[in-house]
């Protein structure tokens, strides 16, 4: 039918557009495209549904079981946040209350069948591209281009570029702030074989370093070392393969321990701005939980505020993600939220699926970032979630 064909491509297209949008304007400042294109995906993918009358009791079950339990969570984060007897913030309680509101599309995207992974690395390799092409431009017409800069730093907040200093030495840091969802990439192109391939995944690692952050930074290396070992699998003996393991393992704690000193110096200084930010907000969490057992038990919900020592103000939203999860939700939702996380883990590992390491990645380099509760931590967790039912319907 051709207006059934012509629904297929026109919501490929927008799901695509989307994912873009997601990517180079996590802050929706630059566009403010964000909530409409998902009105009109949600639109299309209803009205594709119901021409061809999909539905899969299998897909079903598993997506609302998941869904139900995300929104009951949601809810009771709005609920719990509404009782808090402290500082609160409608605007923020409002904007996480809606937060999983996109992960309706999973059950279209599985149902409809439109290949999202290939969809969603499509546009990861769209925008590592213009990244990488973006970098170069700002490390060869820095002052040239300070006008963008600041506008994309300031104005927008899409991104933090400028200069950074790691123990002495300054060098370019050009973060995106969504460039955390490279790692699904990173770990598409780690098992490929073609030169181009090779070539776009030392791209991704390029990209990750230069972000200038400490964990981007440690995955980027972490990322390198995977691949030296998934290629050295591929060559050697089981038992040489062992000999090889053990030995890069050594010559990494070897060189760790001699160089112990400068990176306890130069990466996990206290005195380092973000750093001391960041301790300040553990400080308070801990404070927080020891002096009300209940916040602890049951979370202070979403529009909550609380005091930090990192900055010596009241914040509504803070970076550490996985403590600010026990904060809105207290340890028992918490738990049930994690385990939604760490779910993928198992199903991606007995597939061997080298998104493992994707998600492995993200979820790290999430604990000290605000990527979880966000339409970037929305959409990794559909991606992955899109992985792990896909392979599990058609695998019955």
């Amino acid at each position: 039918m051709f207006l059934n064909r012509v629904l297929n491509k026109l919501s490929i297209t927008l799901i695509f557009l989307l994912i873009l949008v997601i990517l180079f304007d996590p802050s929706n400042n630059m566009t403010g495209l964000k909530t409409p294109l998902f009105v009109v995906v949600f639109f299309i993918f209803c009205l594709l549904a119901f021409m061809r009358k999909s539905y899969q009791l299998r897909i079903t079950k598993r997506f609302f079981f998941l869904a139900t339990i995300l929104s009951l969570i949601s809810l009771y984060g709005f609920l719990v946040g509404l009782l808090y007897s402290g500082e609160y913030d409608f605007g923020y309680a409002f904007y996480y209350a809606l937060v999983f509101a996109p992960f309706v599309l999973l059950y279209f995207l599985l149902v409809l069948d439109l290949n999202f992974e290939k969809v969603f690395i499509n546009a990861l390799k769209f925008f590592t591209v213009l990244l990488f092409l973006f970098s170069i431009a700002v490390m060869r017409y820095f002052d040239e281009l300070s006008i963008v800069i600041n506008t994309l730093n300031f104005q927008y907040q899409v991104a933090m570029i400028g200069f950074r200093d790691y123990g002495g030495i300054t060098f370019s840091m050009i973060y995106w702030k969504t460039s955390i969802m490279i790692v699904f990439l990173s770990a598409y192109l780690m098992d490929k074989k073609s030169i181009f391939s090779i070539l776009f995944f030392l791209v991704t690692l390029y990209l990750l370093f230069i972000s200038g952050t400490r964990a981007n930074m440690f995955i980027a290396f972490l990322f390198f070392m995977w691949w030296i070992l998934l290629n050295l699998r591929s060559v050697l003996t089981k038992s040489s393969y062992k000999a090889a393991v053990l030995f890069l393992l050594f010559m990494f704690f070897l060189v760790l321990i001699a160089s112990l000193d400068s990176i306890v110096g130069t990466f996990l200084s206290p005195n380092e701005t973000s750093n001391a930010i960041k301790l300040g907000h553990l400080q308070s969490y801990l404070s927080l939980f020891s002096d009300n057992l209940s916040t602890f038990l049951f979370g202070a919900g979403y529009g909550s505020g609380m005091y930090s020592y990192g900055t010596g103000s009241n914040l509504f939203s803070l970076e550490l993600t996985y403590f600010e999860i026990l904060r809105f939700y207290g340890v028992f939702v918490a738990l049930i939220f994690i385990s939604i996380l760490i779910y993928p883990i198992f199903i991606l590992y007995r597939n061997k699926s080298t998104y493992l390491y994707g998600w492995l990645s993200y979820l790290l380099i999430a604990g000290s970032n605000p990527l979880i509760l966000s339409s970037t931590g929305v959409f990794a967790l559909i991606f992955i979630y899109y992985l792990v039912f896909k392979k599990e319907i058609y695998a019955n």
